[in-house]
């Protein structure tokens, strides 16, 4: 069968008739790509036709979801008021579908966008962690929050068995943020540079396209500093 080392190639060719629609063309766009492909009249070789789109296939699929009081064990925070100091700013669960969602601790990622008003060119640091588990499963210091831009979690080692989820939060310093107005919010986007795992088949490199999932954009509440 097909694994995320595959790449079959989608294709529609015209057949002959007054009603199949040929004289006018068919076109299939892909969901998330926004690929298109349109069919070729008489019969083209899929293998070298120019009109075909390659397909990722994965045999896993991570579904991101924003906590709230009712999925996880508590909600994000959401409109909260910022308190200068390392705060808790984004909380999501991950659910794998298709089968394992691995990070590895080398080869993936989760990176968060940064989207702030205020605070000072200063390194801080920044922790994600796994509920139901003391250590963190990475820090990044020496972040100047107002510049950086992102916050890449890539060596990150936690697995998510098939048809279950777990719950995440990350955690920022945001001692800088002490004058009223200043604000902090992280987001995840759908960027193939944002997300990477591995679906567990051997010999094969990791899935990093973000798109490949369902949840994404996730936006967190925004902290501001009253």
């Amino acid at each position: 069968g097909a694994t995320s080392s595959s790449t079959p190639r989608f294709f529609i060719f015209d057949v002959t008739g007054s009603t199949d629609g040929s004289a006018t063309g068919i076109t299939g766009r892909g969901v998330d790509s926004g690929a298109r492909v349109t069919s070729a009249a008489g019969t083209p070789n899929p293998q070298t036709a120019a009109n075909t789109n390659e397909m990722t296939v994965a045999r896993s699929k991570p579904i991101f979801a924003l906590c709230t009081a009712t999925n996880c064990s508590k909600a994000s925070p959401a409109g909260s008021t910022l308190v200068p100091g390392t705060s808790e700013v984004i909380r999501f669960r991950i659910d794998a579908q298709g089968d394992d969602v691995i990070f590895d601790g080398t080869n993936h990622n989760i990176r968060f966008t940064i989207a702030q008003s205020g605070g000072a060119a200063t390194g801080r640091t920044a922790n994600l962690y796994e509920v139901g588990k003391t250590a963190t499963l990475q820090a990044v210091t020496g972040l100047d929050l107002t510049t950086a831009g992102t916050i890449n979690f890539n060596a990150i080692t936690t697995t998510i068995s098939n048809n279950t989820y777990k719950e995440y939060y990350a955690t920022v310093d945001l001692t800088d943020y002490a004058t009223a107005g200043e604000s902090f919010r992280l987001s995840l986007e759908n960027a193939a540079a944002d997300l990477s795992w591995s679906d567990g088949v051997s010999g094969t490199a990791d899935i990093s396209n973000a798109s490949l999932t369902d949840g994404l954009p996730m936006t967190g509440g925004t902290l501001l500093k009253p």
